[in-house]
């Protein structure tokens, strides 16, 4: 042992040797800008000049230079444009107002002349050839003269209204590092990399507008004071007592910021900004915010700025930077700059978020377009962390006073589910999909949006969390600030992180580091037995069968829940290497009554209910929530009461649901109610479970039920999936078979007395991108065999598209189904309903089961479906046996929650209890709706109303047109 010890210093010594050799190798490059722009807001257009100086700390002599133009990516043709157009996607951008930049003179000092340069410009790299080769050493000096056409705020920056959030913006040198230029364009997936210099920015904009930027103002004001908000009193009477400063249309404000050792430059600008500002540590902390969202930020913001940069220093390294700036922007979320984030809320975790940034990429200035894990998996980790530290026991906190703020308070409240155990949910729910892929890899070349988000975020701010566990937090904080002080100012690369962990912790982590990065794999340990004996001196010997179900391998923390009550844990398991079963050994104090694997859940099992020892244990909460969450180490149980419910036949009905739930692995839910008056119980069971360890993507769902007049029961099993993780198309397959038993003791009208069994199976294919969306549906259906009481089978195809330009919405539904019978005919209830969707669908609704539940008003409640020709709720129809129809509706946004609807349906009916012989139907009215956007199967959470106000074939008696026609839904 000792031996093997003292060649493990050895080794470790020799890596040691090698890598500091080759940090004395290290360079990079290093720019100054020298800029002066002036915006024209009747133009939305910056023009500006730059004089750069370029110094070459390369051992290479260079022939050419690189330089981005970003906003070129802003046009029809761009690569970004095509990338997004592959995807059916425009990204926002605009064929009549492309974005660019436009070099109208590009002058290179050469000695004592200079050198007028007819650059290439590709996509958004421009080229220059040198006149002269610039040497290892050597200083390169040019000038442009350029003009930005600003775009209307697409993708972190633009113009909206009056405000200007810019950012990449200017023609920024394409850095140089050991690979080698890194000119690569503007793609639709993936980021930036930057060359660390010094920014002298001189801006002129009109008189009224305050700026924000990288740096500190070295010349000029910024607009600050004017608009600065005296916060010893409440805002609104700060307001009120304000007087409006009126400036001069002509006057321009000019204003220099001077930023070192930062590898960009972003500014903001608006007329309509609000200031605050306060200091920690000696770092100056500016908030500029829009007057109107003024509530939300006042005070609070820079509180928060106070307390993030404290976490940041304290558990990562030193804040080089004199100021930052949090600034109000148009972005949907938020984005990162040296010394300035731009954030669309006011949310404490997404200031912890964009802040972190100017730590993990600002300072540590990794490349984005290779390694985009290295800062926004590292600034995830920390801003979960900082959020669980700042508001125990969950994390949810910070967000405001505004109605977000206040949905997060109330989420807070139902919720069972911590920051961190949502985190770990949700990368246990991709990392067994099927679709993971290892995080190392160009961003640019990932298979969708959907896993450059996992890759680059969630995943890697996990491999974080696993290594703190793994190395505990003293340990982990040590070797990450040791990475810090080595590599900030600095290009690290995952290479250059491993080497500085190890370095740090004197410990080889290429295991650790090798399945996070370059695999795809998945971490699921099962305690399989475990048994126990007493030896002589009184302890007891614990043997545990330990089984790796999952792809990765972790030494493991051993927890032992001891007679006493109290806990104990012998040393970590460790003969994890190349071994998928093992029995551990150890000693325990006193007598073991249970044994958890993992119990402070650090490696991200994807399935816990296996790590201990006897029953997975519970938790309840009450189910305010529809989606409460799950507890990563115990099923959830959920209650909901049901205290007011009536029918006719039954009086009062309380009732009780129950739920048990775990993950996305298995969910049951069992609901009962009693009739008062009946003295009768009705209760409905459905088990749902995920079966991806077998094939990913595979659930399989059974039910039974005995309800008012009706018992059932079914299996079914679904298979879904798409090309790409989360995005489009998506494709669904399901099967299985169902058997219903309805009586005639009048509990509801919805269904005829007898027994049907179906088998039945359903493909759909859909697209939804954005404002645009469809799909395509086949099922088919037969009773078959001596279990039913018909003889039937049916085939449906159904068609649905969407679509929505600004206020104005349209939505398309066509559906074909026809039906072959035995003599017997259909059943009521499996025919097609005329006017909206099939008894099944009304069944569900307890309020829906008997037309006399709600006063006879349920032929007023509509659901899409069948034939869906709304307008003939009350005709008395019994239902078609086959059905072509289609509808077709329009909507205008009134308000952000209100959109005003006309619509239309019409179909060819043939139904021989109605009379139908491919009779023509059609209806049309207006209506209006309240909440979120409508679809056709009836599932979202709103409220509309509709009023057919036309037939083309009314009741006999009743006038074509008639305005008093309503239903809802």
């Amino acid at each position: 042992m000792k031996e093997v010890n003292l060649f493990s210093a050895f080794i470790l010594l020799l890596l040691l040797s090698i890598s500091l050799k080759a940090e004395e190798n290290y360079w990079q490059q290093w720019v100054h800008y020298g800029m002066e722009v002036s915006l024209d807001t009747a133009e939305h257009s910056l023009s500006g000049t730059s004089n750069i100086t370029y110094v070459n700390k390369s051992p290479d002599s260079l022939h050419r230079i690189y330089m981005h133009l970003y906003p070129n990516a802003f046009q029809v043709g761009s690569v970004k444009y095509r990338e997004y157009k592959r995807g059916h996607y425009s990204g926002g951008i605009s064929e009549d107002k492309p974005s660019f930049i436009r070099i109208d003179r590009f002058d290179i000092q050469n000695g004592d002349t200079t050198v007028p340069i007819e650059v290439k410009i590709d996509d958004t790299i421009l080229e220059a050839e040198l006149p002269s080769p610039l040497s290892p050493g050597d200083t390169l000096t040019f000038e442009l003269d350029w003009v930005h056409q600003v775009r209307e705020h697409n993708d972190r920056a633009g113009y909206k209204d009056d405000q200007y959030d810019f950012a990449q913006w200017y023609p920024k040198m394409v850095v140089y590092d050991k690979h080698g230029w890194q000119n690569i364009p503007f793609h639709a997936i993936g980021e930036f990399y930057g060359e660390f210099g010094t920014y002298d920015v001189k801006i002129d904009v009109p008189g009224g507008y305050i700026v924000g930027a990288s740096g500190v103002v070295t010349d000029g004001d910024p607009g600050w004071s004017a608009v600065a908000v005296d916060t010893s009193i409440e805002l609104d009477e700060w307001l009120e007592s304000r007087e409006e400063s009126t400036t001069d249309s002509a006057v321009r404000r000019l204003v220099t910021f001077h930023a070192e050792q930062v590898h960009d430059f972003a500014w903001i600008t608006s007329p309509n900004f609000l200031y605050e500002s306060g200091e920690w540590n000696g770092i100056d902390i500016h908030v500029l915010y829009d007057s109107e969202k003024g509530r939300d930020w006042t005070k609070e913001v820079v509180k928060r700025g106070e307390r993030v940069l404290e976490w940041l220093t304290t558990k990562f390294g030193e804040y080089p930077y004199p100021q930052v700036t949090i600034t109000h922007a148009m972005i949907g979320g938020g984005m990162e700059y040296p010394m300035l984030v731009m954030n669309g809320s006011s949310s404490e975790g997404l200031i912890a978020h964009e802040i972190g940034h100017i730590w993990f990429y600002g300072i540590l200035g990794n490349n984005e377009h290779e390694e985009a894990w290295l800062d926004e998996g590292f600034t995830t980790f920390q801003t979960g962390w900082y959020m669980m530290n700042q508001y125990p026991p969950d994390g949810h906190g910070g967000s405001g006073n505004d109605l977000f703020g206040k949905m997060m308070f109330l989420q807070k409240l139902l919720t069972s589910n911590s920051l961190v155990e949502s985190a770990q949910w949700d990368v246990a729910r991709f990392v067994t999909s099927g679709y993971n892929t290892p995080i190392a890899g160009s961003s640019r070349k990932s298979p969708g949006y959907s896993v450059y988000g996992y890759n680059a975020y969630s995943k890697p701010a996990m491999m974080l969390y696993n290594l703190r566990g793994y190395l505990g937090e003293e340990r982990f904080l040590s070797a990450m600030q040791s990475y810090y002080d080595q590599w900030k100012l600095k290009h690290p690369d995952e290479e250059r992180f491993r080497t500085a962990m190890r370095e740090a912790t004197g410990e080889d982590l290429d295991w650790f580091f090798d399945q996070w990065l370059h695999e795809a794999g998945y971490a699921d340990y099962a305690l399989t037995g475990w048994k126990s004996k007493r030896l002589a001196s009184g302890e007891y010997e614990v043997t545990a069968s330990i089984l790796n179900k999952g792809t990765m391998a972790y030494p493991l923390d051993v927890e032992v829940e001891l007679a006493n009550g109290e806990s104990y844990r012998p040393e970590r398991w460790t003969n994890f290497t190349n071994r998928w079963k093992d029995d551990y050994t150890f000693t325990v104090p006193v007598r073991p009554k249970r044994i958890t694997l993992d119990p402070d859940d650090w490696i991200l099992d994807v399935d816990r209910r296996d790590n201990s020892s006897g029953f997975t244990p519970y938790r309840f909460t009450l189910q305010m929530n529809p989606t409460p969450g799950s507890p990563r180490e115990a099923y959830l149980i959920t209650a909901f009461p049901r205290l007011v419910w009536y029918h006719p036949l039954d009086g009062w009905k309380p009732g009780l649901s129950m739920g048990r739930s775990y993950g996305f692995w298995t969910s049951q839910v069992m609901s009962v109610s009693y009739g008062v008056q009946s003295q009768e119980f009705f209760w409905r069971f459905r088990s749902n479970h995920d079966l991806r360890s077998i094939l990913p993507g595979l659930k399989l769902k059974w039910r039974l039920s005995e309800l008012e007049g009706v018992r059932g029961a079914g299996i079914q099993a679904d298979y879904s999936g798409s090309k790409l993780y989360g995005y489009p198309p998506n494709y669904s397959f399901s099967g299985g078979y169902k058997i219903t038993v309805a009586d005639s003791t009048g509990y509801t009208d919805l269904y005829e007395a007898g027994k049907v069994g179906l088998l039945f199976g359903r493909f759909e294919a859909s697209v939804n991108l954005g404002d645009f969306g469809g799909g395509f549906s086949v099922d088919l259906a037969s009773s078959g065999g001596s279990v039913s009481d018909w003889d039937f089978s049916r085939l449906i195809v159904e068609t649905k598209l969407r679509g929505s330009w600004e206020k104005i919405g349209v939505a398309m539904r066509f559906l074909a189904g026809g039906t072959s019978y035995g003599e017997n005919g259909i059943p009521g209830q499996e025919k097609f309903t005329v006017q909206s969707a099939g008894a099944g669908d009304y069944f569900q609704w307890s309020h829906l089961r008997h037309r006399d539940i709600l006063n006879g008003f349920r032929d007023n409640f509509h659901i899409y479906g069948d034939a869906n020709l709304r307008g003939y709720y009350a005709h008395g129809f019994e239902g078609a046996e086959s059905i072509v129809t289609g509808s077709l509706e329009a909507s205008y946004k009134l308000l952000s929650f209100l959109k005003f609807r006309t619509f239309f349906d019409g179909g060819w009916l043939w139904s021989e209890s109605d009379g139908f012989e491919g009779d023509l139907l059609m209806d049309a009215g207006i209506g209006f709706s309240v909440g979120p956007d409508f679809n056709f199967n009836g599932s979202q959470i709103g409220f509309r109303i509709d009023f057919p106000f036309w037939l083309s074939e009314p009741m006999a008696g009743k006038e074509s047109i008639d305005l008093s026609r309503w239903v809802i839904g």
